[in-house]
């Protein structure tokens, strides 16, 4: 049918100017819709059915959003290749209203299980650099051999969000016992030769998850986690966890804070002179 051919057409072009995983995600989107259409062309009726079903299947609201984007970015193609009347996307929701769900912690459990599994030494490091140092996945990926300073008790996040770099002080023995043994892997501390980027680091953590037997964690799950702990720690106040975290917000960094979970052994001390560390 037409529809098919477009949705091919406009894929082929999309693929060259967007990351693999972003056009996976576009093309399952466009995959989702497509049996809605019952025409040749799209109508409002055929986005109004999709939009329900996808939300009597129980797709939460931010899968929803996200696809809606999606199929919307598909007709504005067709409106700009004038394969479609340009109203259509006045006639359609721009957006769907969702209530964002609480963040999910890691709790020292979880962390503990994962870490006694038989996990790659990777996901292992991964997991410590962001559960114990409250790196982002991108950044704990990111992290070269020469930013540790074992003697020192430091990891320098270089390839920090939004180009800023901090340095975090090396918390806990099981952190510094890991990084010992992978500054020798090569340049990136977890895998060796390259760096990983936040959808590969995703993927290990999926893997170790299911390998350990618990709950789907994300990696932001275990920042998170980093977070509630060193707020239950004394003398630790919300700006000294805001720099360890890079938050350029400090509402941002309030939002972590919430549903504490069980305490684990940090070093305050170490963690309040954060301050005047962050250049």
């Amino acid at each position: 049918m037409l529809i098919d051919n477009l949705i091919t057409e406009y894929l082929e072009k999309f693929r060259s100017s967007a990351s693999p995983h972003t056009f996976l995600t576009y093309r399952q989107g466009l995959k989702d819709f497509r049996p809605f259409v019952k025409g040749e062309e799209i109508t409002t009726d055929d986005v109004a059915r999709w939009l329900a079903s996808m939300q009597d299947r129980g797709l939460s609201g931010k899968t929803r959003s996200v696809r809606l984007m999606q199929i919307r970015s598909f007709i504005g193609w067709l409106i700009q290749t004038q394969r479609a009347d340009y109203t259509l996307l006045y006639r359609i929701p721009s957006n769907i209203s969702f209530q964002k769900p609480e963040p999910r912690v890691a709790t020292e459990k979880e962390m503990v299980s994962l870490l006694l599994a038989d996990i790659r030494p990777a996901t292992r490091t991964l997991i410590l650099l962001m559960g114990d140092a409250g790196l982002r996945a991108a950044e704990a990926g990111a992290v070269r051999t020469r930013d540790v300073d074992l003697e020192g008790k430091t990891i320098v996040v270089s390839k920090a969000k939004g180009g800023r770099t901090r340095v975090m002080p090396i918390l806990t023995d099981r952190l510094w016992l890991d990084l010992e043994v992978a500054v020798t892997r090569g340049e990136y501390v977890a895998a060796g030769n390259r760096a990983l980027d936040q959808v590969k680091v995703w993927e290990y953590v999926n893997v170790a998850c299911k390998q350990a037997g618990i709950r789907h964690l994300n990696p932001h799950s275990f920042r998170h986690g980093f977070a509630v702990r060193c707020a239950q720690l004394k003398g630790v106040n919300i700006r000294a966890i805001q720099q360890a975290l890079g938050h350029s917000d400090l509402a941002q960094t309030d939002r972590y804070l919430t549903g504490l979970v069980g305490s684990t052994p940090f070093i305050a001390d170490q963690l309040a002179a954060l301050n005047g560390e962050v250049r």
